[in-house]
């Protein structure tokens, strides 16, 4: 059979449901610096050739070889040197994609690693697979769909070809900034007011702190701040001392009027109602 390069006959760069930044092909020339700078998401990077050097809390000073890959959470800061000329693929993730719900319970359940991360191996049907993904990305395949059936790839061909101890050390530095970030949120949640402020507190820009929450949370940070703030006026209403007016000057209501037409919004009565019958409203606190 020929070896004929396929010819693309559909034009996705301007599709509303294009994703480019997830997948990307980069070329890195020999001697080019990249000074320690923030992670802003989740990322692997795949060497297809060449040689970089890094250095992170993950991975200090380590050499990265032609057919490893490193994995580096949001938030750790890199240092890269690049040895040889590189030609790699960087792919940037927001959650662990699952699709096998046996091999990802048993990956939870194993104990924490000890923390020391050497880069991984390709093997060769990752190989295979970013092979192939160079050539979609040159070929700018980017609708969201099909991005999404090789990130699925990408996540089936790690669980079906690398040992789960394996999995578990690789994946640590992320599930370990998870469960860090959640207990920043569930530390600091009743001292802001608004998601502004809660991105400025945790010194992320708005728009990293909405993406990492949604990852990590499953809703937007809007969404559960607020069923939170609903749920510790209530408890707070029925079963505190605190007079009605130090709760709404707590929860930062500007006035009576405005708390007490939130409390009817999310719970249908009054102030004063709520406090007056505890007991009609204990399935509301179960519900949000």
């Amino acid at each position: 059979m020929n070896n004929i390069r396929c010819q693309k006959l559909i034009d996705c760069s301007h599709c509303p449901h294009a994703e480019r930044d997830v997948f990307t092909y980069v070329f890195l020339p020999k001697g080019l610096i990249y000074p320690r700078t923030k992670q802003r998401r989740n990322a692997i990077l795949f060497l297809l050739e060449g040689e970089l050097w890094l250095d992170s809390k993950e991975y200090p000073h380590t050499v990265v070889h032609e057919n490893q890959f490193v994995l580096q959470p949001i938030g750790s800061e890199i240092e890269y040197k690049i040895l040889q000329n590189t030609k790699a693929i960087l792919y940037e993730f927001d959650d662990l994609t699952n699709v096998c719900n046996e091999r990802f319970n048993k990956l939870a359940d194993l104990p924490d690693p000890p923390l020391y991360h050497l880069p991984m191996d390709m093997c060769q049907s990752m190989r295979i697979f970013m092979d192939g993904m160079q050539v979609y990305i040159e070929s700018d395949m980017i609708c969201k769909e099909f991005i999404e059936a090789k990130r699925k790839e990408f996540i089936f061909i790690l669980l079906s070809y690398y040992p789960l101890k394996v999995l578990k050390i690789f994946y640590h530095p992320v599930m370990a900034y998870e469960n860090s970030f959640r207990y920043f949120i569930m530390q600091n949640y009743l001292k802001v007011k608004t998601v502004e402020e809660f991105a400025q507190l945790g010194n992320y820009s708005v728009a990293t702190f909405r993406r990492v929450f949604k990852s990590v949370f499953n809703e937007s940070a809007y969404q559960w701040m607020l069923k939170k703030k609903s749920t510790n006026i209530l408890h707070e209403i029925q079963h505190t001392k605190l007079s009605i007016s130090e709760i709404a000057y707590k929860y930062g209501f500007e006035d009576l009027s405005h708390f007490s037409h939130f409390c009817k919004s999310y719970f249908g009565k009054s102030p004063r109602a709520l406090r007056s019958n505890p007991s009609a409203f204990s399935s509301e606190m179960n519900e949000i």
